[in-house]
């Protein structure tokens, strides 16, 4: 027997969406060998209908009733109800009565719906039970917007002291709060508007760039009866401006009228009840960091998470990282406990609160854990204490039936019997066996490796394996060693950003080791996580099948086809398979490549997160194979610079030869996954899922499909569903594919029903992490029991490959300055076909066992046949003579009259060097840097010393003859009479030569190389100029006079360090133009002139009688043109016309 689990999930909250997302990640995660899942869906009016799983699959829950639900029949459908409805939903009260009533163990507390509803009167309850908890005030609205937290504060020093903090309710800031509004939506506090939106800066660019789509939403929230605000509202602005506005629509257009009247360019904006008695609720605490926590009951004990202080949820201070003191962390915890102990949560609850520097803490906020059950970091944070989400949720369910039974009656005694079901592991159709997931040290292991594991040994504990071990592997000398990790290790390691190479070490100090005998004894099903890189040379999987381990993956791993894409596309090819286009990027530079298409830059290996780079349109193409054929890099365009960057960043190779570049194909991709499903005791199908539409999105975001009638490419591969699966077998076959994985295509089908398939890659590395798993296999039945069942049957009976290694490549190598051929056994690995393999790997062997013998003869032989070049005698001979030179007279006497020679002469130099020196009379020298030399000179005669200035240095802003530096230095000890060696500053100041403008006429750039030679720089003037980019430098001038630009490029302009050079540069994007010269031109002439430089026509002054101007010359303009006259851009231009052309004016 099953316990029957009702997921209720929906309601009118507008959170409705999240309470949809925490019921498919309970759906996913809740433990199924003792729990049969029944999901129920709640919609706004308070209706029960329940819903099939394909919903999650969808999104959409209307098309997948299975029936409505009489409330009072609902105990015939569930045991017990796991409700991810948010506190605060109007439905909450009315569903807990509904299961109270009928005695349905449930999540749903009175605390934290009393704080969701009655946020006071928890606070109350705090203190009764000595808990501390905020103080509160209600202001009026009026009071509110006239009031500083100063005031306010005062009225609460009384209790707290002097330093604490105002939060209005919900916690944001000043402009910010919740509003009770009597006698409105069951009377009770309620956010009036969206938290994000409610009093916050907005701007007129950022308002004119929303879309329609996202003013309309506004509106509908607005609208809505249950959810939004009662009207007439005040729209508030600038803090204190207030517009009435009576409907929902009007929100939209009094913005509007707001940012097209206003010169103003930001705006504070808010919502206000048009009711006098409305008030905010304020709080006030002791100053403090802000924390959550997580307690829940296991084992008849509470427990309670680590504090978290990262995420700032209630001041907005995001991605501030706070460390909590061990003080801080004790006291928060044994309060948690304590709180849970008191209110008997009858579920886990996330605490939110302040704790203070001297350790006291202030719980805040209560949630049920469930309403934010779906947020990733909460479980990583759990995986610290050894929870998986599936243990998780089991912990909930026992804790849940616990409080029950505790309350005794009917009610008591049903949580008792559903308890006693629960300890039972009822076994499956799909029994598992134990697990080792294996991160091998030859990988080059990252972070996502380290999720990848995780997330396997996630998805183990959903199906209740019986045990589950982290193996990390290393070579040594002594062999392969392998060490049980523990699993809160590797959460720990992610959480904290731990390096993996420091996370290997303290696995080596302190993980025990697990020897091969141990895995094969408990029969463990291996899982290795490994990348394309280090699964293409086979090294591991050779391992595993030489222990004879049954292990997840690619019977013939060995084959390099199955991981490298280029080699999948050339056996592909070879075969008649169509192909993606796919070039080493060595190889692409060389082709003639269309300009309208479109290419990915990408790596060949297989690894988690795979990134490429996009490269399009004839220009950026060609600017790439330039940049790639001219490595070290050429001066590049500001266009350019990203993808220069993100092809050295993220593709992280630094020559063409490692990557590759494919064309991008104009069809969306398809995604077939299949695996191995066992029909009988032996024997095993590949099995394909349904297709998955990968569509990318305006923001290159992909959306998965999988529905038929959300793709008519998916419609249309349905009508060809077994010629398209035999095309697709025919390519792994080629490939010599007999494992899991999946295949990604581009496919084309025609009107007669063919079709036309492109192959793009044939990934064998099934990730649990990829975001589409989860939605393919819902929606094709298929549970992670039945996979992971599966996986561990076929990695049982698969049968292993044989290995055929073929010799080439004759190589030489030198010995003893001879040559001997030797053959060199190459590393490429081959798949053979599987018939006649026994007689195959005879003659392997034997042609194995003859290449070998003869290798050793020929070694053997060349060295027989070598020569010696340096010994002549034998070795007794040599030995002899040696001791009787070093026993004889000759070498003793001659030993002794040299050692006593030395001694004479070390004694004899000590004794002069001893007189020489005068030692012990030496004296102390002080510092002589910043002194003048002259004066320095007269110290150092005082002391005995000599003085001499032995190099001049010229250093900016420092008068001549200062002394910099000496030798010795301060503190050294010397003899009377000795010099003193000093740098001193030098008078003129040395002439530099200009860097060439030529190619480098970049002001910033240019800027930078004058001050590495000592020349400043300054910006004399900014002049329009269209045809030069911005900051390009037009004209130098030097102490007013303007220096050659052909002079500086041939490098004859030298000038003096600490000099000041003044620059003309360009601009191009300004709101200023200059003035044009319209003297001499005819009216039309002028007017066309004044256009292009983006001025007005002003006021014409011409003859009075004169109707038409046509024809007429300009004899006087204002203003009048000059160097550096400009006007903002509009501005008018005034002309003065005449019939005759002036007499000052040129002839033509």
């Amino acid at each position: 027997m099953k316990i029957k689990t009702g997921i209720l999930f929906g309601g009118s909250s507008r959170h409705r969406e999240k309470s949809f997302l925490g019921a498919q990640f309970i759906n996913l995660h809740l433990p199924g060998y003792s729990m049969e899942k029944i999901l129920i869906w709640i919609n706004k009016e308070g209706k029960l209908f329940q819903v099939k799983e394909s919903c999650f699959v969808s999104g959409n829950v209307t098309d997948h009733l299975i029936k409505e639900i009489d409330p009072s029949t609902l105990g015939q459908y569930i045991n017990i109800a796991i409700v991810t409805l948010s506190a605060d939903d109007k439905k909450v009260s009315l569903l807990y009565e509904i299961l109270s009533r009928l005695n349905i163990p449930n999540n749903l507390n009175l605390p934290s719906i009393t704080f969701a509803q009655d946020l006071e009167n928890w606070w109350q309850a705090l203190k009764v039970v000595n808990f501390r908890s905020p103080s509160s005030k209600k202001l009026s609205l009026t009071e509110w917007d006239n009031s500083s937290p100063e005031i306010i504060s005062s009225a609460l020093k009384k209790d707290l002291g002097e330093f604490i903090q105002i939060i209005p309710i919900p916690y944001s800031s000043k402009n910010g709060g919740s509003f009770i509004v009597p006698g409105t939506k069951n009377d009770i506090v309620q956010e009036k508007i969206n938290r994000a939106f409610f009093r916050d800066w907005i701007s007129k660019t950022d308002w004119k760039n929303r879309t329609d789509y996202e003013k309309e939403a506004w509106i509908a929230w607005l609208s809505d009866p249950l959810e939004g605000p009662d009207f007439p509202l005040y729209l508030v602005t600038q803090g204190t401006q207030k517009v009435k506005i009576a409907q929902a629509e009007e929100f939209v257009t009094q913005l509007d009228i707001l940012f097209a009247s206003d010169s103003a360019d930001e705006f504070i904006i808010g919502i206000e009840p048009a009711v006098e008695e409305a008030y905010i609720q304020l709080a006030s605490i002791p100053n403090g960091t802000p924390f959550q926590s997580i307690i829940w009951q296991h084992d008849n004990h509470w427990h309670c998470l680590p504090p978290l202080t990262n995420n700032d949820i209630f001041l907005s201070r995001k991605n501030e990282y706070v460390a909590l003191t061990e003080l801080q962390v004790t006291e928060i915890s044994i309060q948690m406990i304590q709180l849970g102990q008191n209110f008997q949560f009858n579920s886990p609850q996330l605490i939110s609160g302040f704790v203070t520097s001297s350790g006291k803490s202030y719980p805040i906020e209560i949630q049920s854990f469930i309403e934010v059950i779906d947020e990733k970091k909460w479980f990583e944070h759990l995986g610290t204490v050894d929870q998986t989400p599936s243990s998780f949720l089991e912990i909930i369910v026992n804790q849940i039936l616990r409080i029950q039974e505790l309350s005794g009656g009917i009610s008591g005694k049903i949580a008792s019997q559903l308890n006693e079901i629960l300890t039972e592991k009822i076994q499956t159709d799909y029994p598992v066996s134990s697990q080792a997931i294996l991160l091998d040290s030859m990988e080059s292991l990252n972070k996502n490796h380290l999720a990848e594991a995780l997330g396997w040994y996630e998805k183990l504990a959903m199906v209740g394996t019986i045990e589950n071990v982290l193996i990390f592997s290393e070579n040594s000398s002594l062999g392969l060693i392998l060490y049980k990790v523990p699993a809160r290790w590797i959460y720990l390691a992610i959480q904290n950003n731990l390096e993996i190479q420091e996370l290997f070490n303290k696995v080596r100090k302190h993980c025990s080791k697990i020897i091969i005998a141990e895995l094969k004894e408990k029969e463990y099903r291996i899982i290795p996580i490994s990348s394309g890189k280090i699964a293409a040379t086979g090294a591991l999987f050779q391992w595993l099948e030489r222990e004879q381990l049954p292990y997840w993956g690619v019977a013939s791993a060995f084959s390099k086809v199955n991981y490298k894409r280029s080699a999948q596309i050339q056996s592909l090819s070879k075969n008649g398979i169509k192909t993606i286009p796919f070039w080493q990027i060595s190889t692409w530079l060389n082709e003639k490549s269309p300009s309208d298409k479109r290419y990915f830059i990408t790596t060949d290996e297989y690894h988690f997160n795979q990134k490429t780079i996009e490269i399009s349109g004839e220009h950026e193409i060609n600017a790439f194979k330039d940049f790639v054929k001219n490595t070290p890099r050429i001066a590049e365009t500001q266009r350019n610079r990203k993808l220069w960057q993100l092809f050295f960043e993220e593709i992280q190779e630094s020559t063409p030869n490692n990557a590759y570049i494919l064309q991008a194909l104009e069809e969306d991709e398809i995604i077939v996954n299949f695996f191995h499903l066992k029909n009988s005791q032996d024997s095993f199908d590949r099995f394909y899922l349904t297709p998955i539409h990968a569509v990318k999105g305006n923001d290159d975001q992909i959306n998965y499909l999988y529905q038929v009638h959300e793709s008519k490419l998916l419609h249309k591969i349905s009508s060809v569903w077994t010629e398209f699966i035999e095309q697709i077998e025919k390519g792994l076959q080629t490939l010599g594919f007999n494992s899991h994985g999946y295949v990604t295509l581009n496919v084309t089908i025609f009107e007669n029903k063919r079709f036309e398939l492109i192959f793009k890659e044939v990934n064998p590395l099934f990730s649990a992490r990829d975001k589409w798993v989860e939605k393919i296999m819902l929606h094709n039945q298929i549970t992670w029991h039945q996979f992971i069942y599966n996986q561990n049957e076929y990695a049982k009976f698969k049968m292993p490959i044989t290995i055929e290694l073929v010799e080439k490549e004759e190589s030489i190598i030198l010995f003893e300055e001879k040559k001997l051929p030797f053959q060199h056994v190459n590393s490429d690995i081959v798949v053979i076909n599987e018939v006649a393999v026994e007689d195959e790997v005879e003659e392997e062997v034997e042609v194995q066992e003859d290449a070998k013998e003869e290798r050793e003869n020929r070694i053997n032989e060349a060295m027989n046949n070598l020569a010696p070049t340096r010994f002549s005698r034998n070795f007794k001979d040599y030995a002899s003579e040696a001791f009787r030179f070093l026993t004889s007279w000759f070498f003793i006497k001659n030993l002794l009259a040299f050692i006593v020679s030395i001694f004479i002469i070390i004694n004899l130099v000590k004794g002069v060097l001893f007189l020489y020196t005068r030692h012990g009379s030496a004296k102390e020298v002080i510092d002589y840097s910043g002194m003048p030399f002259d004066d320095a000179m007269e110290k150092a005669d005082n002391q005995g010393f000599k003085l001499v200035a032995s190099d001049e240095v010229y250093v900016l802003n420092r008068p001549a003859g200062i002394i910099i530096s000496q030798v010795p230095q301060k503190g050294a000890k010397i003899k009377s009479g000795r010099t003193i060696f000093c740098v001193i500053t030098g008078g003129a100041a040395p002439s530099v030569t200009l860097p060439k403008l030529s190619n480098n006429d970049e002001y910033e750039a240019y800027q930078k190389q004058l001050l590495r030679l000592g020349i400043y720089s300054r910006i004399r003037e900014e002049r329009f100029e269209s045809e030069y980019e911005e900051k390009t430098i037009l004209e130098v001038y030097f102490e007013g006079k303007r220096l050659s630009n052909s002079r500086i490029n041939a490098s004859l302009v030298k000038l003096p360090k600490g000099s000041y050079l003044d620059f003309v540069i360009s601009v191009r994007n300004t709101d200023r133009a200059p003035v044009p010269n319209l003297i001499c031109y005819t009216y039309e002439e002028a007017a066309t002139n004044i256009i292009a430089n983006d001025l007005t026509i002003g006021t014409i002054m011409g003859p009075e009688n004169n109707v038409s101007f046509s024809g007429m010359y300009v004899y006087k303009q204002e203003p009048m043109p000059g160097e550096g006259v400009f006007l903002p851009k509009g501005s008018p231009v005034i002309l003065y016309l005449q019939p005759e052309r002036p007499d000052e004016c040129p002839e033509y």
